[in-house]
């Protein structure tokens, strides 16, 4: 606590972290805590971050106040009477920091439930409400004394709104009006029965008449939030149903699609009133509806927070109603039908595809689809799976142009279980034994490789690289790079094709993509670089082997000209004379007339440095000088450099020592690193890794997540806890590694690809994943993450199966290569 008090600015941090660290145990230091916060100034939020920076000692007191309040919570219970007292603090954002520390300690802060019922009053900062609120939905059924209260905020919040930018950062200024109402109504969702009685004698009655006296608008519940008004009854479920009737009444008045999906949630009663609009004997009110339940049903939309999100649906309640839209005379209802039923209504109905097989047959519907990207054509030949092969088949060989056109663009993604009928077709034309006016060769192979995944129809591609048309070389080409691992047979056909000036760049791209490490490989693309250059990436991460080395003396010329440091990453310690070219262009001052020369930002020459390893440690002085004058947010890349260069860079050490006390969590996880490398000795370092990589929301972590691939051997246990966040994080901002731009997610994966040992202790957490993925689904590097993992990730093999015969073809790709790893012996 003296520290805590008197220390310096990042051991002041450092002992509010360790203070957290000790949860109830750290009750004596609450005073102090408290005496920190309030005394601490809280630095004024910054809009534009690229205008306009903090200072070292503003950033130091925001690292300072986040770890205060934080230790707060952890301390739990021992701190409530504290929080307590808080809640009354002049300073909004002392009492809407104090709120969110009532959440996180739950159930245990009951006895805080009548001064954050007096958050909720009139004129309070809506920041403040939507804490207090979210506060007693964690703490629940003990917060039943404030039912009456939230009853009111649901009707009408009385919270205030700051006027200022309208860009600025939520928190206490954010100006937009916040979703008091449906927080209050979760609050009241979360005190459980106790609240139910309360709320069908209040508030369903209060929002009925709101309903029934809309305004020529269609506004009800004016006031506070009243454009999100629709949301308040979503979390009672089947519980609103008395709202049901209401609605109906409602919706005879108004257009309002929200409130036409919100039937969806509320039990039986809704949904039998939301299949009853569907049916609804007028047309113009069946169609209108049904528009209506499509606007939000699927797709994106812009949710109450102003964050843009993915509206998945669940309509299988109403599947029988909307299958008759199917068929309606308006080819746009169709198609919309097509898509709520494939979206929201899996697995789709038998009756479904039959009611859509005449589709496959309506010249005027097939019309209409071809406004459209080409995948509408494959999506409704796959919504009609399996009697939609054979009609494929059919049309393929029918005299009408409209309908082979229409096979031929259905066949370009077509597979799963039905369409093995179509490969004998298929096989012929790309053999050229048969003819077709609408289907090249080239198509049809790649139609019989999306349904078979077969190597012998990837060997039928291997003439067309030869071909006299460059058209056609360059779609072989392209279609055995997507192959990846069926294409590694054939990775000699496109050796020549390096020499060929049309398409040697494609060329180059395909080999790297399928297969950078093997030694063939290496001395092909060696060449293709003493010939050509580096004038765009080459993509995949893994290092060059050593038959790279006669295109070596070519990169250093290339250096000499300001380019090649990308091609120096990928070469690795071979290249290590690069250093002195390296390090003139880390101290050059930049061209301003030249500012894309050659990726000249530090980051990517000290990541060539790095790659180069222990033999750039001739390196260490200079990236010492550069990092003491480095601003914070690049002082990064300098430190990975030094753990890269090991040993080496011992020098270092003093530099690193003091970076450990630094305020910034972040810094100080990457000092740690870099020290951790250097001395040999993660053990000393293990604390510092612990505390910088949680899954609470300050994880520090997730803002440098290229640190895990350099600790993930050597902290193991840590690796359960990475995969879980990386999982939790369905929108993950772009963030630099050492590859590039790339998100967290999938520099983690590529990370345990590399370290399968190490990812072996998150299974569970990986076949969870895999069988209940989030809203934007499995994706290819985890898939081939677990095929990485090999016979020990069986519990995998029943959904990689199911999505081997699924419509993906680019998942069904890697779950076939991810099997045959899982089923080979060891």
């Amino acid at each position: 606590m003296k520290t805590l008090k008197n220390g310096k600015p990042g051991e002041r941090v450092i002992a509010a972290e360790a203070l957290g660290d000790l949860g109830p145990k750290a009750e004596i230091a609450v005073p102090a805590l408290v005496e920190v916060i309030c005394d601490t100034p809280t630095p004024v939020p910054i809009l534009f971050p690229s205008e306009a920076k903090w200072s070292r000692e503003e950033s130091a007191a925001d690292f300072l106040l986040k770890a205060s309040w934080d230790a707060l919570a952890r301390i739990g219970p021992k701190a409530v009477p504290t929080l307590i007292d808080l809640l009354a603090h002049h300073d909004v954002e002392i009492r809407g920091r104090a709120t969110a520390a009532l959440k996180t300690i739950g159930p245990d802060a009951s006895d805080a439930v009548p001064a954050l019922i007096k958050r909720l009053g009139e004129g309070e900062n809506q920041w403040v409400c939507l804490n207090a609120l979210e506060a007693l939905a964690a703490i629940g059924p003990k917060a039943e004394v404030a039912v009456p209260t939230l009853i009111k905020t649901v009707l009408d919040p009385k919270a205030t709104v700051p006027k200022g930018n309208p860009l600025a950062p939520i928190g206490s200024y954010w100006i937009y009006q916040l979703p008091l109402r449906k927080a209050a109504a979760q609050a009241l969702t979360a005190i459980g029965p106790k609240a139910l009685s309360a709320v069908q004698k209040d508030l369903f009655p209060a929002i009925i008449k709101a309903l029934d006296d809309a305004d020529d608008h269609g506004r009800f519940l004016s006031g506070f939030g009243s454009e999100h008004a629709w949301s308040v009854w979503e979390p009672f479920d089947a519980d609103a149903a008395p709202l049901v009737p209401a609605i109906v009444r409602y919706l005879s008045r108004h257009s309002n699609s929200r409130l036409v999906l919100s039937l969806l949630e509320l039990g039986p009663d809704g949904q039998k009133a939301l299949a009853d609009l569907l049916t609804n004997k007028d047309e113009r009110i069946r169609n209108e509806h049904f528009n209506l339940l499509c606007k939000h049903a699927f797709g994106v939309f812009v949710s109450e927070s102003g964050a843009h999100c993915w509206a998945k649906a669940d309509l299988r309640p109403i599947a029988p109603q909307l299958i008759p839209f199917l068929t309606d005379k308006d080819n746009g209802v169709r198609l919309r039908a097509l898509a709520a039923i494939n979206q929201g209504c899996r697995p789709i109905p038998p009756e479904a595809v039959k009611a859509a097989l005449p589709l496959l047959d309506d010249q005027k519907f097939l019309k209409y689809l071809d406004k459209f990207d080409e995948s509408n054509a494959a999506g409704l030949a796959i919504f009609c799976r399996p009697a939609a092969g054979p009609k494929l088949l059919e049309h393929l060989k029918s005299d009408d142009t409209k309908l082979r056109e229409f096979a031929v663009r259905a066949l370009k993604e077509f597979r799963g279980p039905g369409t093995e009928a179509l490969l004998p077709a298929l096989r012929e034309l790309a053999a050229g034994r048969t003819e077709h006016p609408e289907m090249t060769p080239l198509d049809a192979v790649r139609s019989a490789i999306r349904i078979s995944l077969d190597p012998k129809d990837v060997e039928l591609l291997v003439p067309f690289l030869k071909s006299d048309d460059r058209k056609v070389r360059f779609e072989a080409i392209l279609e055995l790079r997507r192959l990846r691992h069926l294409a590694r047979p054939h990775l000699k056909h496109l050796f020549p094709l390096l020499r060929d000036p049309d398409v040697r760049w494609n060329a180059a791209l395909a080999i790297d993509s399928i297969d950078s490490s093997d030694p063939d490989v290496c001395a092909a693309l060696a060449q293709w670089i003493i010939d050509f250059g580096d004038r765009k990436w080459l993509e995949r991460t893994s290092p060059f082997a050593k038959e790279i080395a006669p295109a070596i003396p070519a990169v250093l010329k290339r250096l000499e000209h300001r380019g090649g440091v990308d091609l120096v990453w990928r070469i690795g310690p071979p290249a290590k004379g690069a250093v002195p070219l390296l390090l003139t262009s880390l101290t050059r001052a930049p061209d301003p007339n030249k500012p894309d020369a050659d990726r000249r930002d530090p980051k990517y020459i000290l990541g060539a440095l790095g790659a180069i390893g222990p033999a750039a440690k001739v390196a260490v002085p200079t990236i010492r000088k550069q990092l003491a004058k480095a601003e914070d947010g690049e002082k990064q890349w300098y430190l990975l450099c030094l753990a890269d260069i090991g040993p080496g860079a011992k020098d270092a050490v003093p530099d690193l020592k003091e970076l450990l006390i630094d305020p910034d969590p972040k810094l100080r996880l990457l000092a740690a690193c870099a020290l951790s490398k250097i001395e040999a000795d993660s053990a000393a370092y293990w604390a510092t890794f612990a505390r910088a990589i949680h899954e609470r929301p300050s994880c520090a972590f997730w803002d440098v997540p290229f640190v895990f691939g350099r600790i993930v051997t050597d902290c193991p246990e840590l690796v359960p806890v990475v995969v879980r966040g990386t999982i939790s994080r369905h929108r993950i901002e772009l963030r630099v590694t050492d590859n590039g731009y790339e998100d967290g997610y999938e520099h983690v994966m590529r990370v345990l690809k590399r370290n399968t040992s190490a990812a072996k202790a998150a299974l569970p957490d990986l076949v969870s994943y895999l069988n209940k993925p989030p809203s934007w689904g499995v994706q290819t590097e985890f898939i081939e993450l677990l095929g990485a993992i090999g016979p020990d990730a069986k519990a995998a093999l029943p959904k990689l199966r199911e999505l081997l015969d699924g419509p993906d073809f680019d998942l069904a790709l890697a779950a076939q290569e991810a099997i045959q790893r899982i089923e080979a012996k060891k």
